[in-house]
Formats: C-alpha cells, sequence, structure tokens
C-alpha cells in the first residue's frame, strides 16, 4: 500500500521547453515505514548528479536526481531535512522545484501549497500513518 498527493505546477520555465508529466509528489510508504517522502518528476532526462532543490519561502532544501527511463526524479538528499521541508511546506504559499536537463537546461517549477494540509492529512489518514 502507497498514499500520496500530488500536484501539477501552476508555472513552469522556460516556457516553450518541451516536456512530459511534470509534478512534486508527498508519499507514505507504511510497509517502509517512511511518512511524507518528497518527489519532484521534471518531465525530462535530468543532468545525473545536477543541481536539484526545492525551495519554500526562504528555505532551499537540495535534492539528488536519478533518471528511470526518459524521466528524471530527484529525492531529498539529506532524510534529517525532511520534518523542516514538511514544516515550511505547512506554512508556505509556494514551491519552486528547481533541476537541470541532460542538455543542461536549467528548469524551475512553481508549485502552490493550497490545499496541502488537507491532501497531506488525507494521505497519512489513508495510510493509516
Amino acid at each position: 500500500l502507497t498514499c500520496y498527493a500530488l500536484s501539477k505546477p501552476r508555472a513552469t520555465r522556460p516556457a516553450g521547453a518541451k516536456r512530459a508529466a511534470i509534478y512534486l509528489m508527498i508519499s507514505d510508504w507504511p510497509s517502509r515505514k517512511v511518512k511524507a517522502e518528497p518527489q519532484i518528476v521534471y518531465g525530462y532526462q535530468a543532468k545525473e548528479n545536477g543541481a536539484a532543490a526545492l525551495g519554500v519561502g526562504s528555505d532551499k532544501f537540495p535534492f539528488f536526481i536519478r533518471n528511470s527511463g526518459k524521466e528524471g526524479s530527484a529525492w531529498l538528499q539529506q532524510l534529517t531535512d525532511n520534518n523542516r521541508l514538511m514544516d515550511a511546506m505547512h506554512s508556505g504559499v509556494s514551491a519552486v522545484a528547481s533541476g537541470t536537463s541532460s542538455r543542461g537546461t536549467k528548469t524551475s517549477d512553481t508549485y502552490s501549497l493550497a490545499g496541502f494540509n488537507d491532501a497531506i492529512a488525507k494521505i497519512h489518514a489513508a495510510c493509516s500513518m
């Protein structure tokens, strides 16, 4: 059983870049005892070991990139930052995911955090976490 909430960005840069599905996802994995794991999906083949981050307000959280097929995803570099990131997202207005494509294009995707608290509460309840 996995429970997750995902959001599509309200703004993407560069504007004309060809990309597949782009989203920010928070997952609960009860069998692995993992609660509120953030993942960024860029919609392109990412630059391995390229810079990736999620910014919320004045805080910036570093992520690491892994490619699966033609799509790059990123996960939080320091698991100890997870509680601080979730707190920032709970009280934040928006989150900005940055990444770099395999061609070197830097991207920036802005997500609204409206409804974040309700969505997280629902996935925790659905997964009993």
